[in-house]
């Protein structure tokens, strides 16, 4: 079976669900892209403007998985998820930002967030949107993702899905890690205090 197939096969699955299924996938894609926020401190993206968008992508990311956590749809929530992906999108505007995959997979999740229940079929492919667009290596990708969604079919729960590890496997995490402390020690050099908690 072809990639393209599993893919339209995932779609259908999760178009059968309901949004927070599909919210539970692209959230925890987006999370894993976290560490590619480093790649856009360049010189187009230098000081406060790079801080600020490091912000937007972090609070966008918030939301979708906080989102999870909740048993229904909070229309507070909502708005947060429409809000986040608006500033989010202001941001890179401006600079030559709107290719990371950083950038691409939380605005997707957020846009996931702020879908109404009935959007079940955006929602599966905003969620397939935020597994290619986000997440580094491809391999390490796939495979987080097959696992995610065995785990999300199986356990027919979102909530079980989003307690469960961001990656699988020691030394897909410990890749993560690194890519984490580099995102932290860029934060942490320009002197604000940055705290990230993992």
């Amino acid at each position: 079976m072809t990639q393209s197939s599993k893919n339209e096969m995932t779609l259908q699955s999760l178009a059968k669900a309901d949004v927070r299924s599909s919210l539970a996938i692209a959230s925890r894609s987006a999370l894993r892209s976290i560490p590619l926020i480093v790649g856009l401190s360049s010189n187009a993206t230098r000081g406060e403007v790079w801080e600020e968008l490091a912000l937007r992508i972090f609070q966008a990311n918030l939301i979708p998985w906080a989102y999870c956590w909740t048993p229904t749809i909070s229309a507070e929530l909502v708005a947060k998820a429409k809000l986040a992906r608006r500033l989010l999108l202001e941001k890179i505007r401006p600079m030559d930002a709107g290719q990371s995959p950083a950038v691409h997979a939380a605005a997707a999740a957020a846009a996931c967030a702020a879908l109404e229940p009935i959007d079940r079929i955006d929602a599966a492919t905003l969620a397939l949107q935020t597994v290619e667009r986000g997440t580094f290596g491809i391999k390490a990708r796939k495979r987080a993702f097959e696992i995610d969604c065995t785990t999300l079919f199986e356990s027919g729960s979102p909530s079980v899905l989003i307690q469960q590890p961001l990656w699988y496997g020691p030394r897909n995490e410990n890749v993560f890690v690194e890519h984490l402390k580099r995102l932290e020690d860029e934060l942490l050099a320009r002197g604000h205090d940055w705290v990230l908690v993992c």
